[in-house]
């Protein structure tokens, strides 16, 4: 490399970041590979700040569209040769070929980005984050699991706004928005939000502006200014958008009767919650009532079974004690038996020693004797015939 370039090239970076041509020039470096190695996204940072400062070449160079998609490079280039020249360290068809691969091969596009990403390609930067973050950024984002590639994410976006790219911008605008990778923060969001204005190509600005203004009028995204929105509002005007005011209005009102819908839906949810959670409060009443009444009619039932058994068992207890009392009754009368058979047979016994000796008397041969067997024979049955009389009489 000619050092007399390279000696220019450093001297370019040591000029005041308000020179305009100064950056212009640096630019025109990065873009050619004068006095450096060839960076397009360098080139656009540099062509952008000297537009900002108002340097026209700057400007022009800008409005032929983003220095780091026009990678001459990779234009009509096969998918294989991409590939070649990706090995070999070139930063666009590294991001040229990530691009190609996006879609069916994620891991081989994220592979080839991450390459492009870690020599400043601003695009890489931000596609790279893109895949590392949720395919649709919103409030719900942040009451996921935080993933550590948010974190990676951002940083990678942040240096893709270093170089002045605008979708990053955006995408980081969201990130701080959103909690997303890094702290809650409005402030930074609208920063970012503003930035993304101002690094857009002169085609894309007003539009950018106008989206800005509405952000402004509409107060969700960041605080609501209605000052900035019309300062926007004109800016959008002065860049080229001769209907902006007309188209402000309009949006805003589309806005505004989106809004006026999405509340009448969520007051119609919320009535049709009120009324579900009084359907279903009156349900559970009902349910409530029904087990009520279905204990009690368990209980009662119960009640009703346990003094059926309590009855059965009085019963039963009743029927053991009559038995019991049978048992003891005709235990009792079998000994009574018993002892009038023994008494019986004593009786007997003494009967018949009587009788025998009555017998004797009578059968004797002494008249007296006789005449006495006689008479105590008569009286021992007159007392037997008493007996079995009054026997019978108790017993009858």
């Amino acid at each position: 490399m000619d050092e007399n370039r390279e000696e220019r090239f450093y001297d370019l970076l040591e000029a005041d970041e308000n020179d305009a041509e100064a950056q212009y020039q640096i630019g025109l470096c990065y873009l050619n590979g004068d006095g450096t190695d060839k960076d397009t996204q360098k080139a656009e940072t540099y062509f952008r700040r000297a537009s900002e400062l108002g340097h026209a070449a700057a400007a022009e160079m800008l409005g032929k569209g983003s220095i780091a998609d026009q990678s001459p490079n990779t234009e009509d280039v096969s998918l294989p040769e991409l590939c070649l020249r990706a090995e070999e360290g070139d930063a666009d068809a590294q991001y040229a070929a990530a691009m190609q691969f996006l879609e069916n091969n994620r891991s081989e596009a994220q592979r080839y980005l991450r390459m492009a990403a870690e020599q400043g390609h601003a695009m890489a930067c931000y596609q790279l984050a893109r895949t590392m973050l949720p395919d649709t950024l919103d409030y719900g984002c942040a009451v996921h699991e935080e993933q550590p590639t948010y974190q990676e994410a951002v940083t990678l976006l942040k240096n893709a706004v270093d170089c002045s790219c605008a979708p990053a911008a955006e995408l980081l605008a969201r990130c701080y928005l959103y909690g997303l990778g890094v702290a809650h923060d409005r402030e930074q969001a609208e920063k970012n939000f503003e930035r993304a204005v101002r690094f857009s190509t002169p085609e894309q600005a007003a539009e950018q502006m106008l989206q800005l203004a509405l952000r402004y009028a509409e107060g969700e995204d960041i605080d609501k200014s209605l000052g900035k929105a019309f300062s926007w509002v004109r800016k959008a005007e002065q860049a080229g958008m001769t209907d902006a005011r007309a188209q402000f209005n309009e949006r805003l009102a589309q806005y505004e009767q989106k809004k006026e819908e999405r509340a009448e839906q969520e007051r119609q949810q919320a009535q049709l919650g009120a009324d579900q959670e009084t359907v279903a409060a009156e349900k559970r009443k009902q349910q409530a009532a029904a087990e009520a009444e279905q204990r009690k009619r368990r209980e009662e039932e119960t009640k009703q079974r346990q003094t059926e058994i309590d009855a059965a068992a009085q019963k039963l207890h009743s029927e053991r004690q009559k038995q019991q009392r049978r048992d003891t009754f005709y235990r009792y009368l079998d000994r009574i038996l018993e002892i009038l058979g023994q008494i019986a047979g004593g009786i007997c016994e003494v009967l018949m020693f009587i009788f025998d000796v009555i017998f004797s008397l009578i059968g004797s041969k002494d008249e007296d004797e006789s005449s006495c067997g006689c008479i105590l024979l008569f009286i021992v049955v007159a007392l037997i015939w008493y007996a079995g009389s009054q026997v019978l009489h108790i017993f009858s």
